[in-house]
């Protein structure tokens, strides 16, 4: 899958040549291209998100999540992590479902936390605003949603 800001295209041909690479989306040239992981890329679209004032492409790879600078492609970090292939971003956290919910603090990729089988393959993680605070909500393959605090992952219902 393709995504496309401004004048790149970003896209994920994985392996040794690229990981990840951005295009110019007039011409077609390559622009950057990240070759710091030889691994398989995953048939999910990158998410693009901006963090302390980096713009950063979140990315995942088959065993790997990766963050990498938009400008550059410069590998900002990687975490081990399978990653699921819905992702959102709620004050700074990474959140990646399947079927384990994995929080990632967005600007290093360390591990914030883990609620085992709070997530699904199909349900996506999203970010939800009320009275001024920001949560995640989440469905299982139980069926069950959860409201999930974004900071520490308590489950809040």
């Amino acid at each position: 899958n393709v995504l496309v800001e401004d004048d790149k295209v970003f896209c994920m041909p994985g392996g040794k040549k690229a990981l990840v690479a951005a295009l110019n989306r007039k011409t077609g040239e390559t622009i950057w291209t990240n070759t710091d992981l030889d691994e398989v890329a995953t048939y999910t679209t990158p998410i693009l998100v901006t963090f302390k004032g980096v713009r950063q492409l979140i990315a995942l790879a088959q065993k790997t999540v990766i963050s990498v600078d938009v400008k550059t492609g410069k590998m900002l970090w990687s975490s081990p992590h399978a990653a699921g292939i819905h992702r959102t971003v709620n004050q700074g956290v990474l959140v990646s479902s399947s079927p384990d919910l994995v929080a990632l603090d967005a600007k290093t990729g360390e591990e914030k936390w883990i609620i085992e089988d709070a997530s699904s393959k199909t349900a996506m993680p999203v970010a939800w605003k009320r009275g001024g605070r920001e949560y995640i909500i989440v469905g299982n393959a139980a069926g069950e949603i959860r409201c999930i605090e974004p900071a520490d992952g308590t489950v809040l219902w």
